[in-house]
């Protein structure tokens, strides 16, 4: 705004105040400057809050999570202890209804029950065995047969065997007759020597025994006979 301070005669002096354009231009810079002045404040207080709101999440996540897995420590209840013995009352007695009587079964002993069970296979006729032959009766011997050396002449020592020395005992099994004849002989324990052996055995075959009794009566028997040979100087 322009006004007329004083007018001379030649000269006009004005004087220039500001305007109200001015005024509003001012005033509107005001307003924008604390509009942002209020916009930063609102910034700052939004990550305030925002800092805040995110510190109370986790705050309440963790809290969530420590209930999680937390024992629960009224899920079960509490073991009794082993010495513990839980009474139980006993129960009311209970009336016994009558029971009607069955007919009796007749009893059945276990044998019967295989009898009707099992059938036993039929017993095969024996065969009877074929009679054998009437084996001799053996009898007591009461006296052993015995050479009769008085009578029996002795063996004679062979010439080859004298001549090389041979000498020795020969010892042969005889078989005695009830005749008290030689009815077999074989060697039972030899010299060592074949001419010793082969001179005693024709030597007792032709001996004679006193046979060997049973009682009264003279029956078999059998006897070791020893025959000698010996050098003499």
């Amino acid at each position: 705004m322009i006004k007329v301070l004083w007018k001379n005669q030649s000269k006009t002096y004005f004087t220039a105040e500001p305007s109200v354009a001015h005024e509003e231009h001012g005033l509107f810079s005001d307003a924008i400057e604390k509009c942002q002045n209020f916009t930063n404040k609102i910034q700052i207080d939004s990550e305030v809050w925002g800092w805040i709101l995110s510190v109370s999440f986790h705050a309440i996540l963790l809290f969530g999570l420590g209930l999680s897995l937390s024992p629960k420590s009224n899920s079960n209840p509490p073991a009794l202890p082993p010495s513990m013995i839980e009474l139980v009352p006993s129960p009311e007695p209970q009336q016994l209804q009558p029971k009607t009587e069955s007919p009796k079964q007749p009893i059945i002993h276990p044998d019967d029950m295989v009898k009707a069970v099992v059938q036993k296979p039929k017993a095969q006729p024996l065969k009877k065995p074929a009679p054998r032959p009437p084996q001799p009766v053996s009898q007591r011997v009461t006296a052993m047969a015995m050479p009769d050396y008085l009578k029996n002449p002795p063996p004679i020592y062979p010439e080859e065997a004298r001549k090389k020395g041979e000498q020795g005992m020969v010892y042969i099994w005889v078989k005695i007759s009830p005749a008290g004849t030689v009815s077999s002989l074989s060697i039972y324990r030899s010299s060592g020597f074949h001419d010793l052996d082969s001179a005693a055995m024709d030597a007792v075959k032709r001996w004679r025994f006193h046979p060997a009794m049973s009682g009264n009566v003279p029956v078999e028997s059998q006897a070791v006979v020893p025959v000698q040979f010996r050098l003499t100087k």
